[in-house]
């Protein structure tokens, strides 16, 4: 009788360990929710991924959304869709697919004030923050509840994500002037992680922020 196949087994390296959030091992990014029952991580809307880190293309309605490729920088969105993970509308028929009557037509709100769910992406133009940053593209998106009075924040660098945030306790506020709209997120509450090992985050040549944002910060106004 053969003992190779006891041996094979004696000397093999272990199984990677299954992702489970609840264990000290494994994190759930982008301050997704853990579920006690299945020990996977509940992605927010535009993350997918065992641990939500990898941004979704596709569109938002999309029940069963792509992860964008890893040989790729970018998503390729549907039709009416835009944005770094797809979650940005572009025409009002793009919306249609989300509505809870059937038939009932949708529209692409584009407003800055927060009515329901609200997803908003733009470049960073700060001075400083494009000199540490050199010739790549520093990104920012925001994601809103009306209902919990919380939003979500990622920035990013070429497409990449760097640093992402949670804020609690929002008030949303619009001051309407003859000339111009001023709309104003009064967050009380807010936590920020880094991706370890990225750009700002403890990247070779880059800024740590780590250390900054393991304390939570209160009262900061975003306009």
């Amino acid at each position: 009788m053969s003992n190779t196949n006891y041996y094979s087994s004696l000397y093999a390296p272990p199984n990677p360990e299954c992702f489970n959030c609840l264990l000290p091992a494994f994190e759930c990014y982008n301050y997704a929710n853990c579920s006690s029952y299945s020990g996977k991580c509940i992605c927010p809307p535009g993350f997918g991924g065992d641990d939500c880190s990898n941004p979704l293309c596709d569109s938002l309605p999309k029940k069963e959304r792509m992860k964008r490729p890893p040989d790729q920088k970018s998503c390729t969105c549907d039709e009416g869709w835009s944005g770094i993970n797809c979650n940005l509308c572009e025409t009002d028929a793009a919306c249609n697919p989300m509505m809870e009557v059937e038939g009932q037509n949708g529209t692409c709100y584009k407003g800055a004030i927060t009515v329901k769910n609200s997803f908003v992406q733009c470049d960073v133009t700060n001075p400083s923050i494009g000199k540490l940053l050199g010739d790549q593209t520093p990104q920012a998106t925001l994601s809103c509840e009306k209902v919990s009075n919380s939003c979500s924040f990622q920035f990013w660098s070429a497409e990449e994500e760097s640093f992402y945030c949670k804020l609690t306790d929002c008030k949303f506020e619009q001051d309407i002037k003859y000339d111009k709209n001023i709309t104003s997120y009064d967050c009380n509450q807010i936590e920020c992680k880094c991706y370890p090992g990225r750009l700002l985050c403890g990247k070779d040549g880059s800024v740590d922020l780590t250390e900054w944002f393991e304390s939570k910060e209160e009262g900061r106004l975003f306009s």
